[in-house]
């Protein structure tokens, strides 16, 4: 008699246990509140890492801005940008001027290797991990020699530019001094370019109005940033547009009104 009472309590104990515990149909319910959730949050906080990889970018942009104002003051007031004719690189990256990234990296004590890679002094020795001329957003490959995420509109050294500055290496070029530029604080001079994955650093052309296909399209901007881009102004400040914005201002319908063309 008192084993069947014992065992009815151990029953009874066993039961309350169970009852303790979660059903399936209660833990599928939990699961998928955790999901819903998830599903909400996790936008946002994609959304916030690219709002601070943006905010990084800025700023490598305005320490960009700053040794682009060193460069004018050293080299009484010629932009760090040339078009040479036959040059390297389409002309925008030859090697009796260098890059625009070259003229400008021994003010963030950057090493270059020659006249457009970064590292040295020896073939091969190339940047380990971004510099300031990287931006956070793209996901380039390391060792690398020009992990450059921004370049300038070739219409700084365009048709607009009547004539050739001079000659180097025997081939002519053009510079155009700073005090050329239309309404500095409006006109750009460096932009966002490339893919997420690959650099576009000589250039880019404001006058192919393709970019509105996607993030990158062959001659303009990159809208990697919450779909607009970083921009810096030849007066040396910098900042974020919109890809609408940035699509008016890439086709060449008023010339020099818009923010790529500065003449």
């Amino acid at each position: 008699m008192e084993k069947r009472i014992k065992k009815e309590k151990t029953r009874k104990e066993v039961r309350k246990m169970k009852r303790k515990g979660f059903t399936l149909i209660e833990l599928l319910v939990v699961v998928a509140i955790i999901a819903i959730l998830a599903a909400m949050l996790l936008p946002a906080l994609s959304k916030a890492r690219e709002k601070a990889r943006q905010a990084v970018c800025l700023s490598n942009v305005k320490q960009i801005g700053l040794a682009f104002l060193m460069y004018l003051d050293d080299y009484d007031n010629w932009i760090p940008f040339a078009y040479v004719n036959g040059g390297n690189f389409s002309g925008y990256g030859d090697a009796n001027i260098g890059a625009w990234y070259f003229l400008l990296s021994k003010y963030l004590k950057i090493p270059v290797y020659d006249f457009y890679r970064f590292g040295g002094p020896n073939w091969g020795n190339w940047l380990k991990g971004p510099c300031v001329f990287t931006c956070p957003s793209q996901r380039l490959t390391y060792p690398n020699p020009q992990p450059v995420s921004y370049s300038p509109p070739i219409s700084i050294v365009s048709v607009f530019v009547p004539n050739y500055t001079g000659v180097r290496g025997g081939k002519p070029y053009i510079m155009v001094k700073y005090q050329k530029i239309k309404k500095p604080s409006e006109k750009v001079f460096i932009a966002d370019t490339g893919t997420l994955t690959t650099t576009q650093s000589f250039y880019f052309n404001p006058w192919l109005n393709d970019i509105d296909r996607g993030d990158y399209a062959y001659g303009g901007l990159s809208f990697r940033h919450l779909k607009g881009t970083n921009l810096l102004y030849f007066d040396g400040h910098a900042g974020w547009i919109d890809k609408l914005t940035g699509i008016k201002n890439d086709v060449d319908l008023a010339g020099q009104n818009l923010i790529f063309y500065p003449y």
